[in-house]
């Protein structure tokens, strides 16, 4: 099967336009950030995403919702204090390490615009949080990140589907499955 969709492009500064699901799909399941990327959408329908955005809409009730960034980054919410702490919040940890990185890409961006903050991921089931600050090592993963990803996106048919993927719980499954 042969796809003949241009990925995004970016205004930004990417060789392609990334956003911060993209960069926790590419953590995940490079099939799945293709097909995201080529407008190839199972989420409406899946009851885990639906679960998710009830956690999402449910948490954190009095702080300032879904803060937009370049139109294309959608923080959780925000805190300020001594300085901005940027709130990513999440179901479990199960897949903590393509949460970390997407909060160190929202991190990166805001740095570039010059904003100076922190990050805290938040794990709901598990009732316990994380910090996250961007240090010269988050700035190098979330760099190859973005090249790998915009490497993905722009492949005109989709990667194979990984051993590895956690595909259980995929929105995408049935569609890989056939």
């Amino acid at each position: 099967m042969s796809f003949d969709i241009a990925p995004p492009r970016s205004q930004y500064g990417w060789p392609c336009r990334v956003t911060g699901t993209m960069v926790n799909y590419y953590h995940v399941c490079h099939r799945r950030l293709w097909l995201l990327t080529h407008n190839i959408t199972q989420e409406q329908s899946s009851e885990l995403v639906a679960l998710g955005r009830l956690i999402h809409e449910s948490s954190f009730v009095r702080e300032h919702k879904e803060v937009m960034v370049f139109n294309r980054i959608r923080i959780d919410h925000t805190t300020t204090g001594q300085h901005l702490i940027v709130h990513e919040v999440k179901k479990s940890g199960a897949m903590s390490v393509a949460a970390r990185v997407q909060l160190l890409f929202y991190l990166y961006e805001l740095e570039r615009l010059g904003i100076d903050c922190t990050g805290e991921l938040h794990f709901r089931s598990e009732r316990r949080k994380q910090p996250v600050v961007l240090d010269d090592e988050g700035r190098r993963t979330v760099e190859a990140a973005v090249r790998e990803i915009c490497r993905i996106v722009g492949q005109s048919t989709p990667p194979p589907r990984p051993a590895h993927a956690p595909c259980k719980k995929c929105a995408y499954r049935d569609y890989c499955e056939v």
